[in-house]
């Protein structure tokens, strides 16, 4: 399913060069494990909750979960001109968690 939404993203991208637009992918933002009430919630109790967050967090090399505004700065570098140069690719923002 993943390469399946790379490949749309690369086609998007070639598809909208001539009308000047980027394309990115479907889903350009690859996040990692990023500290939400939604993954605090997964645990039955606040004692469970701070457990599950810091083995979520151990797995990250970077060593901590990603904060939600992280997530949403690199989205909104998408479309800023400072990314003009980028087109039908993909974004991971996971501390590294995908290269490890």
């Amino acid at each position: 399913m993943r390469e399946l939404q790379r490949q749309m993203g690369q086609r998007r991208g070639l598809q909208l060069r001539p009308r000047s637009l980027r394309g990115q992918s479907p889903w350009p933002i690859r996040a990692g494990p990023t500290q939400t009430p939604g993954l605090a919630g997964l645990a039955a109790n606040p004692a469970e909750s701070e457990r599950l967050l810091a083995e979520e967090a151990a797995r990250v090399p970077l060593g901590r979960l990603g904060q939600p505004s992280e997530i949403a700065t690199a989205a909104l570098f998408l479309v800023l001109d400072e990314a003009s140069f980028i087109t039908g690719s993909e974004l991971s923002v996971d501390g590294g968690k995908a290269r490890a």
